[in-house]
């Protein structure tokens, strides 16, 4: 008899802890259903039609990381490299349902054989226990059998990460401390929830529509240059200003901070490799904002500085920063090799050694660049770091020339 696992939760959203889980899961099951509730009387951040999306980009996701695990840097668990091949090979094996009503009644409509409950090493133990006995009382009345397992998440560093934690997180603006615990595509659902209020700092009127349009450009397509891509550069923004207050206060007028917000919001609005892309992006922010009933003389000018050409010296403190944030990812040694690998995901149209060739052009620009970052702040911070990471996929894309 085959062995049918169900994995239940409410995935709101799913994280990097949940993954584990289901790579366990795929190694001990011939077949894994991961099952959504839904109550109605629960108010979630996502409808479970966008959660079963959310958890089927984060499979894909996962498979990505696989495929690219040398320029994405990550290492797989042995139990990751098995659950990563069994996707590839025989991607049957894996289903997402959505379900309301008691759990055992979907596990059982489902065929399922074993129930699957996952449990981080602190927090959740006795709470399992109490719904494993609740669960035994119940199948033991509709007279059913259901094997029930716990499987724990592997990595530490997963174990006090929980979807609301994820929320949290940014719900504070800490976008990028987010992005650890959840794959790039649920990173990306999530900026779409959290980054409006940001928006609407400087979209005063008509910033629905404004909005609407705004995400649809940063959806269809991108891997990076999302708005993932903007949460990170907003983040770093604001950690400048938190830190560096007093300069901020004395050197900002009352104007430049929103106009910040825009320009980054706006920078990579058109991103399809044209030489023009900047210019078109500074257009539309200017037309933008005219329609919102905002305007800031310098909006064109500020987006125009992540094109990163010219001599930058003496520009004001604003167009600094918009440079730096732009650039503060080159030396993230956390997130550099996902950056590498949606980079390459986002122009997948050209075949390896034409990539390579381009890609190779544009890392040896950045390393000739006598001021890659601007700001001492960002200079202490990233500069070396950067050179280390941009040498190491500058020589991964050289072999493959």
């Amino acid at each position: 008899m085959k062995k049918i696992g169900f994995y239940a939760g409410s995935f709101d959203p799913f994280t990097k802890g949940h993954l584990a889980i289901v790579c366990e899961a795929l190694c001990a099951f011939d077949e894994v259903i991961i099952g959504i509730g839904v109550n109605s009387a629960k108010k979630t951040l996502f409808n479970h039609q966008e959660r079963e999306k959310l958890i089927a980009s984060s499979i894909d996701d996962f498979i990505c990381f696989f495929r690219y695990r040398q320029l994405s840097r990550k290492i797989f668990s042995e139990t990751e490299f098995k659950a990563a091949s069994r996707l590839i090979n025989e991607p049957e094996c894996l289903k997402i349902v959505s379900y309301d009503g008691l759990t055992i009644d979907a596990a059982i409509r489902n065929g399922a054989n074993t129930l699957i409950r996952g449990e981080r090493i602190v927090g959740d133990h006795d709470s399992e226990m109490a719904l494993a006995f609740v669960n035994r009382e119940l199948l033991a009345i509709r007279r059913q059998h259901l094997d029930l397992i716990t499987l724990s998440v592997p990595d530490v560093k997963l174990t006090y990460i929980s979807s609301t934690a994820v929320k949290n997180l940014c719900s504070l603006g800490e976008f990028i401390a987010a992005q650890k615990y959840v794959m790039p595509s649920v990173h990306q659902a999530l900026m779409i929830k959290y980054l409006n209020p940001y928006y609407v700092l400087f979209a005063l009127s008509a910033c629905v529509p404004l909005w609407t349009e705004l995400c649809r450009a940063y959806s269809e397509g991108r891997f990076y240059h999302n708005l993932s891509h903007i949460g990170y550069c907003l983040n770093y923004a604001n950690i400048y200003a938190g830190i560096m207050r007093e300069e901020c206060v004395s050197v900002l007028s009352k104007d430049e901070k929103p106009a910040l917000y825009a320009a980054i919001f706006y920078h990579d609005y058109f991103c399809s490799g044209r030489e023009d892309d900047e210019v078109r992006s500074a257009q539309k922010a200017k037309e933008d904002l005219q329609i919102a009933g905002n305007s800031f003389p310098d909006i064109e000018q500020l987006v125009m500085m992540t094109k990163h050409t010219g001599n930058y010296i003496e520009v004001p403190l604003v167009y600094q920063l918009i440079h730096d944030v732009d650039l503060a990812i080159l030396g993230d040694r956390d997130n550099y090799g996902t950056y590498a690998m949606q980079i390459r995901r986002e122009y997948s149209q050209y075949d390896t050694k034409s990539y390579a060739r381009k890609r190779c052009e544009v890392l040896r620009q950045l390393l000739d660049t006598d001021y890659l970052y601007l700001t001492e702040f960002f200079r202490k911070a990233f500069q070396e770091n950067a050179e280390l990471n941009i040498k190491t996929e500058l020589a991964y894309w050289e072999e493959r020339m």
